[in-house]
């Protein structure tokens, strides 16, 4: 699954890390521990039956927002004398509970589940088969979308989630990954619509206006893995090795389904290969619905995309759906066809897919574009670690399923995933996932699984590995040093290990590549670092021009290496791994107060073959001083074919050349293709000239672009604040943002709109009851809106509110998760706290100033006294 936190298209790089050339720091901090992840240890559910096959029969009622069904279980005894069961079931309404060939049987219906009686005993392998009869108006697992009075454009659409603990919003059932069952659903909708479920369709029955689909998926999977999805499509096909595909889109979006899904024939081809097992499943389909909130889900056969995942051509230069399609497909094999056993080992199904995402990067685009992404992916862990929590991979310690999807199990789990294809080689880590594969197909597995596999299958031990990666936490952190000897012709490697040792992060052992280029050539050394301190030497016949620690990035780490300004132009020059280059154009910042030195990025800015590394450069270059910098950069934006390296530009010649560059900036944002050039120039826009940029950003607000990136710049440039502002231009500029977030504009301008007049609107009764409407509003992006807004507004009426909404919340799906209610709530809290402590301090003046005044009249009293005596 990618969440929409998680997945490339929306995600930043947050935070550069300094790996190979240059330094971060500081080393040996320490580190954050989540709660979520300190109390008791988590332990799966006992199993007294082996559910074999669970059978759907039910029928979606729009108007209601209800499902009536029954489903009929089949499963296997485990321990004899059991002679009842219970099923998750969250605010199912059942009617009746009966046994196949028998009568009915006696139940409790609870809140959070259903205990059924049998009435007897069963023995040890004794089959089992009984029918649930309910109802349900679901608040999770099943979404019914419609047209509405202020959203008639909404689809007639319906989709269930199922991961993590979702299933059981809407069916009876163990919902739970260590039990496989194969599923059979049929269902009833409106005739209009189609249902896609897993498997194979094996009948289509009009009944009047409405329409029964019978799927069967014969084949084990997961209880969250089951899925139904009811709507009005327009379809892309393909096919690869024999297995047909079918991608699913609103009809309104059928021109953009090739620009989405083209690529997934030769994906599949690729994961054949690589991975080594045939893709196990009978179909494939990729469905795209309405207002998904999570980038995809893997549901075996059929993957939930969101919407927003297609997109036009111009939309093209800076978005794709490639890392989208190859995570949820690579998920058909990590997670569908062999699943975690428990949500602590989650990162057998998330890191997996994002690695073999990558895998497919490197294939498709080359070995720099791959390697660049897998910069990315350390970025984003490296930010989750800094700044919120560190914990091992996998775990049996969390609150909540939802807990472990997070930065370590998606971008740092794929890290790690690529350093033990490091340490075994491409042939012996793909004769290892086969073999894995192999012997857990149709299984729910474990950690120690993979390991076991990879080591039977490669003949190496790796409990050092899994020991040190897997079940603790953190990375190393090295501090390199290096000396030349002259006179022994010797080149001398200190390695220091320098993050805090401690019972979650461990002292590393790792096999590391060091190159030494010397005028007669590169030579690589592959060293084994395992202890805190150690010093390696090499002969070479020359000082060496270039040192390399770990070279292609592969170990995932923090380094500070310090080298001269002439060893990181050299680098920059004649590195042959592009990550060297793009270290040393961060490294040599330090020395861009040189005129030389910004003359060689200047010219190695039009040399430079990869744009990351482009990126990097113009980065550095707005360190520098002078008219002359942002001249060249504005000359290279014209020559410049990369978006990505553009949006860069725009940003750095502002940071360079201030209010003289905005007629360049202007000029970005009337001319470039890329939507998001244009939004990064109309935010700098903003930002040099305030308030006299309120021109550019009315100009914009007509201007549709992908996810609304150009109308919401606008919007923020319009929402600033503004100095010696009248509160008449205050309350017009308000007026214009409360319509921006009116019914009938776009969803994303409404947010950012609502967001805007929580910031400006401070004393607005208007602006509150907008807000306060917000959180009632049909769409979560609107009501997650209203609570950010709503935070900064600060008034204490709205605490009430958002306790409601925070009472009644339904998760992360459709409200704002309670996180972000709680973080308003003290926000508010906080502002009330300060204004009452403000009017206290102004009451103790007043106080103070009365005193003074008395005192000086008694003062004034006394010497008259004094005098008079």
């Amino acid at each position: 699954m990618v969440f929409g936190r998680v997945s490339r298209l929306i995600i930043p790089i947050l935070v550069l890390v300094l790996v190979g050339n240059g330094s971060i720091g500081p080393f040996a901090r320490d580190v954050k521990r989540s709660e979520k992840f300190a109390g008791p240890i988590v332990e799966p559910p006992s199993r007294e039956f082996d559910f074999r096959h669970i059978k759907v029969r039910c029928e979606f009622d729009w108007g209601a927002e209800s499902v009536v069904g029954e489903v009929t279980h089949s499963a296997t005894v485990l321990r004899g004398g059991t002679r009842g069961v219970r099923l998750d079931a969250v605010d199912l309404d059942v009617g009746s509970v009966r046994l196949a060939g028998g009568g009915e049987l006696s139940f409790e219906n609870f809140e959070d589940y259903l205990q059924i009686d049998f009435g007897r005993p069963f023995a040890a392998g004794e089959a089992v088969e009984f029918t649930v009869s309910y109802s349900a108006r679901p608040k999770k697992g099943v979404y019914f979308k419609k047209p509405t009075e202020h959203y008639p454009d909404t689809p007639m659409q319906l989709w269930s989630q199922g991961e993590a603990v979702e299933a059981r919003h809407w069916i009876p059932c163990f919902d739970h990954p260590s039990d496989r069952i194969t599923s059979e659903i049929i269902a009833t909708v409106p005739g209009t619509l189609k249902l896609i479920s897993n498997g194979r369709l094996l009948s289509e029955k009009a009944q009047g206006k409405k329409a029964t689909y019978h799927w069967l998926q014969d084949k084990s999977h997961v209880t969250y893995l089951i899925t139904v999805v009811a709507g009005e499509f327009a379809t892309w096909t393909g096919e690869a090795d024999g297995v047909s595909m079918t991608g699913y889109v609103p009809r309104h979006y059928a021109d953009r389904a090739a620009r989405s899904f083209d690529l997934t024939p030769d994906m599949m081809h690729f994961f054949n290969e690589k991975i080594g097992y045939r893709y196990p499943w009978d179909r494939y389909d990729q469905l795209c619905v309405y207002e998904y909130p999570y980038g995809g889900m893997e549901n075996t056969t059929a993957t939930t995309l969101t919407q927003r995942t297609l997109h036009d051509e111009r939309a093209a230069l800076d978005v794709s759906s490639s890392g989208l399609v190859a995570h949820e497909l690579v998920h058909q094999w990590f997670g569908d066809l062999v699943t975690c056993k428990d949500w602590g080992d989650i990162w057998l199904n998330e890191s997996f897919a994002t690695f073999f995402d990558n895998y497919y990067h490197e294939h498709h685009l080359g070995w720099e574009e791959a390697l660049f992404a897998r910069k990315d992916l350390a970025d984003r862990y490296m930010d989750e670690d800094r700044n919120e929590y560190r914990r091992p991979l996998a775990v049996r310690r969390y609150s909540e399923p939802s807990d472990v999807f997070d930065r370590h199990a998606y971008p740092k789990g794929a890290r790690i995933v690529n350093m033990l294809r490091y340490v075994l080689g491409d042939e012996r880590f793909l004769a290892g996932i086969k073999h894995y594969l192999q012997r857990n197909q149709f299984r729910s597995v474990e950690t120690a699984d993979l390991r076991v596999a990879m080591e039977e299958a490669t003949g190496q031990s790796l409990r050092w590995f899994f020991d040190q990666w897997i079940y603790a936490g953190g990375h190393p952190e090295f501090k390199i040093t290096k000396k030349w000897d002259e006179e022994n012709k010797t080149q001398q490697i200190t390695v220091r290990q320098k993050q805090k040792v401690d019972d979650l992060t461990p002292l590393f052992n790792m096999p590391v590549v060091i190159e030494l280029t010397t005028p007669a050539g590169t030579k690589t050394h592959r060293v084994r670092v395992t202890k805190r301190e150690e010093t390696f030497s090499f002969p070479v016949s020359d000082k060496p021009r270039m040192v390399r620690f770990d070279p292609g990035d592969w170990i995932l780490k923090e380094v500070e290496f310090k080298k001269s300004r002439a060893e990181l132009i050299y680098q920059l020059k004649h590195d042959s791994d592009m990550m060297g280059r793009l270290r040393a154009a961060t490294g040599i910042e330090k020395f861009v107060d040189q005129k030389s030195v910004v003359d060689e990025l200047l010219g190695r800015l039009e040399k430079e073959p990869f744009w990351g590394v482009r990126i990097e450069i113009v980065k550095t270059l707005a360190k520098a001083k002078g008219e002359h910098v942002a001249d060249a950069l504005i000359k290279r934006f014209a020559r410049e074919p990369k978006s990505r390296v553009r949006r860069q530009i725009v940003k750095s010649v502002a940071e360079v050349g201030g209010k003289e560059t905005v007629p360049f900036l202007r000029r970005a944002v009337a001319d470039d293709r890329s939507y998001f050039v244009i939004a990064d120039a109309l935010r700098e826009i903003g930002d040099l000239l305030e308030g006299e940029a309120l021109s550019d950003a009315r100009s914009a607000f007509d201007r549709d672009s992908h996810r609304d990136v150009i109308r919401t710049a606008a919007i923020a440039v319009f929402s600033v604040k503004i100095s010696q502002e009248t509160d008449e231009e205050r309350q017009r500029r308000l007026e214009t943002l409360c319509q921006l977030a009116a019914h009938g504009r776009p969803i994303r301008a409404r947010a950012a709109a609502l967001r805007a007049v929580g910031k400006l609107g401070k004393g607005s009764e208007e602006v509150y009851q907008l807000l306060i409407a917000g959180l009632k509003d049909e769409h979560r992006r609107i009501r997650r809106a209203a609570v950010s807004a709503l935070g900064k507004l600060g008034d204490s009426r709205a605490i009430e509110e958002l306790e409601k909404l925070r009472t009644r919340d339904q998760g992360e799906l459709f409200n704002a998760p309670v996180e972000n209610i709680d973080a308003s709530i003290s926000e508010i809290r906080r502002a009330v706290d300060g204004s009452e402590i403000e009017k206290s301090v102004e009451e103790l003046r007043s106080k103070s100033a009365d005193l003074e005044k008395r005192l000086k009249k008694l003062e004034e009293l006394r010497e008259k006294d004094e005098k008079r005596g």
